[in-house]
């Protein structure tokens, strides 16, 4: 049997778990580190973020500003607004790419094709 090794967490503790055989075990957020400790830079890649209010924009939104709240270093790449009226907004038509911050995350927007009339069922 080998030695177990230093607890990563502070204090000594580790993380308890109740699964059962073949499940993965729970985390306890109580006994994790503090954000700072494990603070990452980190890029979420996605067609869509806010300000669309539809689809997976509402996911990608809140999984960066959820880690950025943690003190993650995030930037979100991502398409010029056009869901769900299938338009860009005229401000962005023509543009090739703009950066903007919402809510402390920089998401940078680059140019997409969106066509006039949709063709998917």
């Amino acid at each position: 049997m080998q030695p177990v090794p230093p607890s990563p967490l502070p204090g000594g503790t580790r993380p308890t778990t109740n699964a059962g055989p073949g499940q993965a075990p729970a985390r306890d957020p109580a006994v994790l580190p503090a954000p700072s400790d494990r603070a990452r830079r980190l890029i979420v890649w996605g067609i869509n973020y806010a300000p669309e209010v539809t689809g997976i924009a509402p996911y990608n939104t809140e999984l960066c500003e959820y880690l950025t709240a943690r003190g993650h270093q995030v930037r979100m790449l991502t398409t010029f607004s056009y869901y769900p009226q299938w338009r860009k907004m005229p401000a962005d038509r023509g543009r090739l790419y703009r950066t903007d911050r919402i809510n402390g995350v920089p998401v940078h927007r680059c140019w997409h094709y969106v066509p006039r009339r949709v063709t998917a069922p």
